[in-house]
C-alpha cells in the first residue's frame, strides 16, 4: 500500500510540474502571436 502511495504522489507531482510548464509555454506563445497580429507571417 505505501508502494502505491508513492507512485501516486511521484506521479501527481511529475503531472502538476508539466502542467506548468505546458501553461507557461502557452502562455509565451499567446503573447508572442498578439504582438506579432500586425506583423509578417512566419
Amino acid at each position: 500500500m505505501l508502494v502505491l502511495f508513492l507512485l501516486a504522489f511521484f506521479l501527481y507531482g511529475y503531472c502538476i510540474k508539466r502542467a506548468w510548464k505546458v501553461a507557461r509555454f502557452i502562455k509565451r506563445v499567446k503573447r508572442r502571436l498578439r504582438r506579432n497580429r500586425g506583423g509578417s507571417p512566419i
